[in-house]
């Protein structure tokens, strides 16, 4: 039984050494000039006897092939093959190229990629605005059509330009806002711009921009936006008042938007919103209102610009005085008619 291990081994072995045989030998009158004839090979067939207890090795011939083999293998068939010919040029299949992988350019921001050479320029401010430790360019232009416009230059890569929206501003001016201040974060986050536009004495209107993060590798400024429109605030010493309030607490900065109406009858009701963003859509979340005594110290709190990086923008402008809504008293005459008779 030992010799049965390993015998059909044999047995495939010299089969298809066989077939190699007669693929060379089929060859052998091939000349440059002429294409060889296909090369078909026969069938080479070997069959155990069928002996059960025989350990003797019989001899099994086919088409001139002579293959030994002992008893006990099974029958194995190898039909004829026929081999393409051979024109002396060896069948590789070719290699794809290997091909570099470039990373694509960052996508160019819509509209001016370049700050306009004769622009003209107002305020410039350089900081972190992309939040990636480099420094970059803020600069507030006009643009030939007279409106106020804010270029960002990236330290390190593409510049975007904004058209800003703030209605009755003709220009505007720019300045840094640490927006989500962390207090004790390891890698200060990135700066926030307020623009602010003048509308008149006593009055103005501002906004937030920054880099958007949507905007993969470009992160192109944006103004920011709420429910689909630009995000502007009035600052107000007019009356009703209305103002920006930064406030601190727990290691964060809030802003607040407050407003503050007199009643004309010695009081104020106020109201507060804290600003949210989430990229650059604002979210807006009312605090609530309350009735303050009515002083000269409204105006100028509720009418400005407190406690944040910027400060208070009507310290160059006399105070406006407020009007109160005019209050129609009427009275009434009691004539007393004696009756006589």
């Amino acid at each position: 039984m030992g010799r049965m291990v390993g015998t059909p081994w044999r047995l495939a072995a010299s089969a298809l050494g066989a077939i190699g045989l007669l693929a060379a030998c089929g060859s052998g009158n091939d000349t440059a000039a002429s294409t060889p004839p296909a090369t078909t090979l026969p069938i080479v067939q070997a069959t155990a006897s069928a002996g059960p207890t025989s350990s003797s090795t019989g001899i099994q011939s086919s088409g001139g092939i002579t293959t030994t083999i002992d008893p006990f293998v099974v029958s194995i068939t190898i039909a004829d093959v026929t081999l393409p010919p051979d024109d002396g040029i060896p069948s590789l299949s070719a290699a794809a190229p290997e091909v570099a992988t470039v990373p694509p350019p960052p996508s160019a921001c819509p509209g001016t990629t370049v700050l306009p050479p004769r622009a003209d320029v107002g305020d410039q401010i350089v900081g972190d605005v992309d939040g990636d430790g480099t420094d970059d360019t803020v600069t507030e232009y006009t643009a030939s059509d007279g409106s106020p416009h804010v270029f960002l230059q990236r330290g390190r890569a593409n510049g975007s330009d904004v058209a800003v929206q703030l209605p009755g501003a003709a220009s505007v001016s720019i300045s840094f806002e640490d927006v989500d201040s962390s207090l004790g974060a390891e890698v200060a986050p990135p700066q926030v711009i307020l623009a602010i536009g003048t509308v008149g004495e006593g009055t103005a209107i501002a906004t937030f921009l920054a880099p958007s993060p949507g905007s993969g590798a470009s992160h192109c400024l944006v103004q920011w936006s709420m429910r689909g429109s630009p995000f502007t605030f009035p600052i107000d010493q007019r009356g009703p008042f209305s103002g920006l309030l930064c406030d601190g607490a727990a290691g964060r900065r809030y802003y607040v938007l407050r407003t503050a109406t007199p009643d004309g009858f010695g009081g104020v009701a106020t109201t507060s919103r804290q600003i949210d963003h989430v990229g650059a859509e604002v979210i807006l979340t009312s605090l609530g209102g309350d009735t303050i005594p009515d002083d000269a110290s409204v105006q100028r709190n509720y009418g400005d610009i407190q406690n944040c990086d910027h400060p208070p923008i009507f310290d160059a402008f006399p105070d406006v005085p407020f009007v109160a809504p005019t209050t129609t008293v009427v009275t009434s005459t009691t004539i007393v008619v004696p009756i006589t008779g």
